[in-house]
């Protein structure tokens, strides 16, 4: 039959057929396992799992026949006659389709690849647990201590919660002869003595008793009394606007969290003639709460219903949490007064701070009290509080020693101790005399993060993923003692912590997942990088089975990873793929941008982490050193041969080069921007006049200009005696100890000053304080200068991007408006 001579009801019967789209669903679920990501179908590990995921819930032991289904796939005898089949009798392959069929429907590449990393088919969920009202307040506050948005509020509740004290009725007499005997303890009344202490002699009776040895019954407790209620009615009128709303809501959160033996704690809002309850147990509520406010002058309308919805319940407790003023409003005082209602408390927040709480109607009788700190409230996110007045500055110090970024990008000089890439271009370096440095390429100066690093050696230099944060470890001379400093470029905070070393000479730094591992020859400990917290130690198996970075070979011949498991430090058991000869490895290491470890063999052959060989030597190797990323391998060359021979995973390339030669490639350097700066000169000259000169220390004088119209630089003149006659000679100042560098100073009577930086700064100040400081860098070329007032001119390898800039011409009238007189 042609579609022509079939009549339109047989064709569309035969299209709408359930087994006709069950087929086509089937052959669509094929293309989307085609269709998987490479890592998820190609690896024999990958396809592994598909296979267990595909039959993972068939009911029989064994597939069966599993040769057919394969055949019948890869032949193409699937049809929409055999799909259709109704009665697959002895044939299985329909019945068999039709399992793929409904495997395939519920497996995505998400899930995939979710068995593949963790074992499941879907994350478990956290249980929901029957908790306390208070300890899901607790809960809250922990949730709320790393919102950025909150964090001041769930400081201010801590603080609330240190003051809050409310008066609870004593437990039953103790010495009540209520339930029998439970325990023996060392101490109790005589009457409770055991039979047996009665047996001793009155001297060593008593001995025993003064000396706590004698045993006594304990009595089985009271029972304790059923959990009751608590209620609290937070004031929302025009007095709470503002502070006064954010400290009320937080004093109802620390009296909720206080409230342990209570069974039930519900949280009401006052509206004008009425109340309505609110949720402060969750972060949706607290802010729908926090959002809302209410007109009225003063909560007294909702004083009756609050109370009155309690009245057959003399056993709750009630708090009224209002601002101080409202308690002195007549038309309050006369609401309160109605309140038929048992002594309740009522707690009190004012604008500036203040917290109260008395038990009404003694309000002259305080049970607590308290003053809220604002800087905990309003300080930025994990950043300390910023002073509500500001520090006096130094007078004997340039004003750009407390500005914060640096203004000037400088360049690399002197040692670096430690140097790691930041980007393609940039790098990261601690210098030898304690600075932090950040550059993006070595055609722009390098951004100054820290000045004053801790004394001592490097051991190691790191950035967490995002960039965010910078650590620096050191070591003072052969101490056992090391320094983790972290840099947070967020909140520009610096952080110093002392971490004890297992070797004072041999130590190996690994860092990984937020944890720093330090590796000795007999024992390995861990510490938290943020909080400095020791995790735990371990054993060296044997250190000279160490290979690269987190994995361990071990003594029975087999490879760990180093790992720590939330609670402990231990070696997880490494399972290698079956075409790497575990006897034949030599080192396991890790790639940046992979996961699993790569292996490097005695025969010369490197493995990758999916166990395809990339490399083969063809030969037997020894020694080798591989890159701190994990991208070069760098082993001797063949035999007696002076050239090394360098592995290139990243384009799968290998080379034999001499020794020098393969070493700046095994180790590429980072090019740090460097420029010549100049510090050498012993003399200045600064008058409205001739501007500023400086005399170096060969006695040639040099003269500040403009060139270009877009640059500053020094020019070298021959001026004469007369005009050289005013000039002043640096001399040496003290400055504190954190500043490590030196300055020299130039004082005139009338207040001048002139300072000379030894990292290659001039700072200018004027007599008259409304007038900018300056301050410049003294390169050998083009230049650039600073002003107080925000603005920057000269050369662009010096000044950071978007920032303001002016003409040098313009920044040379402030140099010469510094001085008005000769």
């Amino acid at each position: 039959l042609t579609p022509s001579t079939v009549p339109t009801p047989l064709l569309l019967r035969t299209w709408n057929d359930p087994a006709n789209q069950e087929f086509s669903e089937f052959i669509a679920q094929l293309r989307r396992l085609q269709d998987l990501p490479t890592d998820l179908r190609n690896s024999s590990q990958a396809k592994a799992f598909l296979i267990g995921a595909v039959f993972e819930g068939c009911p029989e032991r064994r597939i069966q026949p599993a040769r057919s289904i394969i055949q019948a796939l890869e032949s193409g005898v699937l049809s929409q006659d055999s799909l259709n089949q109704r009665e697959a009798g002895e044939d299985t392959t329909v019945a068999t389709d039709r399992f793929l069929s409904h495997r395939l429907k519920g497996l995505a590449p998400a899930a995939l690849a979710l068995r593949m990393r963790t074992g499941l088919d879907a994350l478990p969920k956290s249980a929901e647990l029957d908790l306390k009202p208070a300890e899901n307040v607790r809960q809250l506050l922990a949730q709320l201590r790393n919102d950025q948005e909150h964090e001041g509020l769930a400081r201010v509740v801590r603080d609330i919660m240190a003051a809050l004290y409310l008066p609870r009725s004593l437990s039953e007499i103790d010495e009540l002869a209520l339930g029998g005997f439970s325990d023996i303890s060392n101490r109790g009344t005589l009457d409770r003595l055991l039979p047996s202490e009665l047996a001793n002699d009155d001297v060593t009776l008593a001995v025993r008793v003064a000396l706590n040895e004698a045993l006594y019954f304990r009595r089985e407790p009271p029972a304790t009394h059923p959990p009751g209620r608590f209620a609290v009615l937070l004031d929302a009128g025009v007095r709470t606007w503002g502070l006064p709303r954010i400290f009320a809501t937080a004093v109802a959160l620390a009296l909720m969290a206080k409230e342990d033996r209570q069974g039930e704690v519900t949280t009401w809002r006052a509206t004008p003639e009425g109340v309505e309850k609110i949720d402060l147990l969750t972060r949706a509520g607290l802010i729908a709460h926090l959002g809302v406010l209410q007109t009225y002058a003063q909560p007294g309308g909702a004083l009756a219903p609050f109370f009155t919805q309690f009245a057959d319940d003399p056993g709750v407790e009630t708090v009224l949490v209002t601002q101080r003023d409202t308690l002195d409003d007549p038309d309050f005082q006369l609401r309160l007064r109605e309140v038929t209602s048992q002594a309740f408390y009522i707690a009190s927040v004012d604008r500036d701070g203040s917290f109260e709480m008395f038990l009404h109607p003694h309000r002259h009788s305080l049970l607590c009290q308290a003053v809220i700190s604002l800087e905990s409230l309003f300080s930025k996110p994990n950043q300390p509080s910023a002073p509500l007045r500001d520090k006096p500055l130094d007078p004997n110090l340039p004003l750009i020693f407390s500005i914060r970024p640096f203004p000037f990008l400088l360049p690399i000089v002197g040692k670096m101790q430690k140097a790691i890439r930041y980007s393609k271009e940039g790098g990261i370096a601690v210098m030898r005399d304690r600075r932090l440095l950040r550059w993006e390429s070595n055609t722009q100066g390098a951004e100054l993060l820290v000045s004053d690093l801790p004394k001592g050696n490097t051991l190691w230099l790191g950035t967490t993923e995002d960039g965010r944060k910078i650590h620096v470890l050191k070591q003072r001379g052969n101490q056992p003692l090391a320094l983790l400093t972290t840099w947070d470029s967020v909140t520009g905070s610096l952080r110093t912590q002392e971490l004890p070393l297992p070797d004072s000479e041999n130590t190996q730094v690994l860092a990984q997942g937020g944890l720093l591992y330090l590796i000795a020859r007999q024992m390995i400990t861990a510490f938290d990088m943020d909080s400095g917290a020791p995790l735990g130690k371990l054993l060296n198996p044997d250190p000279r089975l160490h290979s690269h970075g987190r994995f361990f070979s071990q003594p029975n011949g087999s490879w760990a990873f180093l790992t720590y498991n939330g609670e402990q430090l231990h070696f997880e058991p490494l399972t290698l793929d079956p075409r790497v000869a575990q006897a034949d490895v030599l080192a396991l290491f890790d790639r940046e941008g992979f996961e699993g470890p790569w292996a490097l063999t005695k025969k010369g052959e490197v493995f990758s982490n999916t166990g395809e060989r990339q490399i083969n030597l063809g030969r037997l190797i020894h020694h080798y050193e591989i890159s701190p990323e994990g991208d070069r391998l760098l082993v001797p060359g063949i035999g007696d041969s002076p050239n090394n021979q360098l592995i290139d995973l990243r384009n799968n390339r290998c080379s034999f080069m001499s020794k020098s030669e393969s070493r700046r490639a095994f180790n590429p350097q980072i090019i740090p921007p460097t420029t010549s700066l100049r510090v050498r000169f012993d003399a200045v000259l600064l008058t409205a006049a001739r501007g500023l000169w400086l005399r170096d220390i060969k006695g040639v004088w040099w003269c500040l200009t403009e060139s270009d119209g877009h640059t500053l630089r020094l020019i070298e003149i021959k001026p004469d005696a007369r005009e050289v006659a005013a000039a002043r000679k640096f001399e040496r100042t003290i400055i504190p100890a954190e500043h490590p560098f030196t300055l020299k100073v130039v004082t005139w009577p009338d207040g001048r000053r002139v300072w000379l930086d030894s990292r290659g700064l001039l700072h200018l100040r004027s007599a008259d304080a409304s007038e900018p400081e300056i301050s410049l860098v003294l390169s050998d070329g083009f230049m650039a200068a600073w002003s107080s007032d925000g603005r920057m001119a000269g050369s662009s390898f010096f000044i950071p991007p978007g920032s303001e800039t002016i003409s040098p011409l313009a920044m040379l009238e402030k140099i010469y408006a510094i001085s008005p007189g000769p």
